[in-house]
């Protein structure tokens, strides 16, 4: 498995195998055994060295694996009610340090939330001045949520500070 790893496919493969098992996002995340969790976090782990290794990066496979981090755990101490989570794992993988990554993974989630709106945005020339605004306030308002959780995100996941911010600067403006 760790050889197919080192190409596109098998990457992809191995994200799209482990995302058939994520529950939806309204679920809580599958408490697994604790061998079955160290095998995904150490797959996970080297399929994101490998996804920064690529010429180019494979951010795509990152943000499936990125999207499934709190989708598994496993028991923490024995008699508590705490859990391990994936992310706590694989919070050191080079690629999240890429600013690049999360321009992309941002436009990305941007395109999902678009997706799942019930507003399709072909029919704003037709509504009403008044419709309109609240439509534009709507998307400001998500896209600056996005933003802040963005932030929090880039600041956990070690990103250079300058980059981050000329990266936050810049999707501001665009939006």
């Amino acid at each position: 498995l760790l050889k197919h790893l080192s190409n596109a496919k098998g990457r992809h493969a191995f994200a799209y195998a482990l995302y058939t098992h994520k529950l939806p996002d309204n679920e809580p995340p599958k408490s697994i055994s604790e061998s079955a969790f160290e095998m995904i976090a150490y797959l996970m782990k080297e399929c994101l060295d490998q996804c920064s290794s690529a010429v180019p990066p494979d951010y795509r496979v990152a943000q499936m694996l990125m999207s499934m981090e709190m989708s598994f755990c496993m028991p923490g101490e024995v008699g508590s009610n705490k859990f391990i989570f994936l992310k706590q794992r694989v919070s050191k993988s080079r690629i999240w340090k890429n600013v690049t990554f999360w321009e992309e993974a941002f436009f990305t989630a941007i395109e999902h939330l678009r997706l799942k709106s019930k507003e399709d945005a072909s029919a704003f020339p037709d509504l009403t001045p008044s419709e309109q605004k609240k439509f534009i306030e709507r998307e400001q308002s998500q896209v600056l949520e996005l933003i802040r959780l963005f932030k929090t995100r880039m600041e956990n996941s070690g990103v250079l500070r300058n980059e981050m911010v000329a990266l936050l600067v810049r999707l501001c403006q665009i939006h």
